[in-house]
C-alpha cells in the first residue's frame, strides 16, 4: 500500500476515535489533515470537501490557528481557479488576528504577485 494511502486509512481510525470522545479539534485536525494528503494526491473535490469540515469545526470550537491554517489551504488552491476568491480567503485569514497567520498571508500575497 502507498504511504499516502496508509496515512489515510490511519487519518480514519483517528477521526473515528476524536468523534467518539467528542474532541471535535482533534476532528478537525484529523480533516485538514485528510484535506492535505488528498490535495497532494490530486483529489481536489474530496479535500476541499475535507477541508470546508475541517473550517467549520474550527470555527466552531474558536480555533483561529487552524481557520487560518485551512483558509490558506483553501486559499492555494483556489490561486489556480480564481484569484479574487484566493484574495478573499487569505483575508479570511487575516482577520483571524493570528501573527503567525498574518505573516503568512503576506508570505502567499507576495508569490501570488511574483506569479503574475
Amino acid at each position: 500500500m502507498d504511504q499516502r494511502q496508509d496515512a489515510l486509512a490511519k487519518y480514519d481510525a483517528a477521526l473515528a476515535l476524536f468523534r467518539t470522545v467528542g474532541d471535535r479539534l482533534g476532528e478537525a485536525n484529523v480533516l485538514q489533515a485528510q484535506g492535505d494528503v488528498l490535495y497532494f494526491l490530486k483529489q481536489t473535490q474530496d479535500a476541499l470537501a475535507k477541508y470546508d469540515a475541517a473550517l467549520a469545526l474550527f470555527r466552531t470550537v474558536g480555533a483561529r490557528l487552524g481557520e487560518a491554517n485551512v483558509s490558506s489551504a483553501l486559499a492555494r488552491y483556489m490561486f489556480s481557479q480564481d484569484r479574487e476568491a484566493a484574495v478573499a480567503s487569505l483575508q479570511q485569514v487575516r482577520a483571524c488576528g493570528n501573527r503567525s497567520a498574518t505573516s503568512m498571508v503576506w508570505q502567499m500575497i507576495s508569490e501570488i504577485l511574483l506569479q503574475s
